[in-house]
């Protein structure tokens, strides 16, 4: 494992990383940073998510320094507006130069303010295609002068139609701009990108580490059943604090208002928020104010928490990128993660083909039963109690337990505190029945169905309604 100093950057860069907690580099890093610095040729980057890429190419361009005349140097693009915020927040953090100023430039957000930021002599620039298209027709961004022109997470921008705006800006870059792909996967589309506008580019790519750090498994129940089984796993969980992956903006709506009713904490996130709500939805989020978050693919881009327990795909993933992408989420800083796939039997094929493009065993398991589910969180309120204990219980708390045993059954009143703690956490009556699609291919058993007996109407498919496809966010 190498140290930054000898991957040959600048002493004081080192200094400010070793200044924000960077000990060593990653796999990326190690490998991205000695390559952009030893030719100016173009590269292509492979990458998981959270594997430090951000990092990977911005200490070089950090390094470069401001340019003689004023100009943007380095122009980067990210999929969404969280992510471009991200980035720039990041690389801001990194920088040691007081006059190199670094502005983002998105959607939603004020564009008299950005103008302002471009015309203080912006060296980098971070950005959504969008927008920043805009101000390239404004005159307001010159990318005449531009020397490097990042794609990060080029697999998702393609995917979500930024092609045209891509070749766009690349259009009003200088023929010699040096090109850099970041990417977690390599699909079609970016691989024609890269033959069409790259030179001989240097491949890199950074072998997957999801092994022990994401334990990925999954679940078979009937559409019907998928809430139930969601809040069964989340009330098995100790403390999970997860993303729940749904495919479009209507899914979301409705199953965060079916979660809130059943009393979890629980926000929404998509793109028909504006930037203020998404802002105060993901501030939320990242305090653990509320621990479970369910959002599209394009929202969730950009989140860049390091703690979360698991990755939940209530929606099957659109193709194996979206998987991979998904599920990167979880398993960061070193920690497991947990990725949970929830499947219908009518996608059992889609689910063998995914897994057998990414070369991958998925472990199947059975949804808990409700007798497993209270057991849990009667452990779960056990060692919360245990800690409490241990920590040493305030005497005026001491003092009104004297007073409790002297005038009721001690038994009686710690059960009585229990219940004031747990409140009605261990109703069997708050779960539902649910067929055990597990236990009924393993042992042809089933549990009881919740039909009445004479039905005659329609079966419920799980969510009423047909969904459109979501609006892709342009900027």
């Amino acid at each position: 494992m190498s140290t930054f100093s000898e991957l040959g950057l600048a002493s004081k860069l080192v200094e400010r990383l070793d200044q924000q907690g960077y000990e060593t580099p990653t796999a990326v890093q190690e490998k991205a940073i000695p390559a952009f610095k030893k030719n100016n040729g173009d590269m292509i980057v492979q990458a998981q998510t959270g594997t430090g890429k951000t990092a990977a190419f911005g200490l070089p361009i950090l390094e470069q320094g401001v340019s003689p005349n004023g100009s943007v140097r380095a122009l980067i693009l990210t999929p969404t507006r969280e992510l471009a915020l991200q980035v720039a927040k990041e690389l801001g953090r990194l920088n040691i130069d007081p006059s190199l100023s670094i502005v983002s430039i998105v959607g939603g957000m004020d564009i008299g303010k950005q103008i302002q930021g471009l015309k203080r002599n912006a060296t980098i620039v971070v950005g959504t295609p969008g927008r920043l298209i805009d101000h390239v027709k404004r005159k307001t961004l010159k990318l005449g002068d531009i020397q490097t022109l990042v794609l990060d997470e080029a697999d998702e921008m393609l995917q979500q139609g930024f092609v045209e705006e891509i070749e766009d800006l690349l259009s009003h870059c200088p023929e010699k701009t040096r090109l850099l792909f970041f990417s977690a996967t390599m699909p079609r589309e970016v691989k024609r990108l890269a033959e069409t506008y790259m030179d001989e580019p240097e491949n890199i790519q950074i072998e997957r580490t999801q092994g022990p750090m994401i334990d990925q498994i999954y679940f078979e129940v009937k559409a019907r059943d998928k809430e139930e089984a969601l809040c069964r796993l989340i009330d098995q969980a100790d403390e999970m604090y997860a993303i729940i992956f749904c495919r479009t903006k209507l899914m979301v709506d409705e199953l965060t208002e079916r979660l809130r009713q059943r009393r979890y904490g629980v926000e929404a996130l998509h793109g028909d928020l504006s930037q203020s709500q998404r802002n105060k939805v993901l501030n939320q989020f990242r305090q653990q104010r509320c621990k479970l978050l369910v959002a599209t693919d394009v929202a969730a881009r950009g989140i860049d928490v390091s703690q979360l327990t698991h990755v939940i795909n209530f929606s099957f993933p659109q193709d194996d990128e979206s998987y991979v992408h998904r599920i990167g989420r979880t398993g960061r800083a070193g920690k497991t993660g947990i990725a949970i796939t929830l499947i219908t039997p009518n996608e059992h094929y889609k689910w063998q083909r995914l897994q057998k493009t990414l070369k991958v065993t998925v472990k199947k398991h059975a949804i808990p039963s409700i007798d497993a589910v209270v057991k849990a969180k009667e452990q779960q309120a056990k060692a919360k109690i245990e800690a409490i204990i241990a920590n040493e219980v305030e005497p005026e708390y001491q003092e009104m337990a004297d007073t409790l045993m002297t005038e009721h059954d001690p038994k009686v009143v710690i059960a009585a505190m229990v219940k004031q703690l747990c409140r009605n956490a261990f109703d069997r009556k708050a779960y539902q029945k649910m067929a055990d699609l597990f236990q009924q291919q393993s042992r042809g058993s089933r549990e009881p169905s919740r039909r009445k007996p004479g039905f005659r109407g329609k079966r419920s498919g799980g969510y009423k309604g047909k969904f459109k496809p979501a609006r892709k966010d342009r900027y």
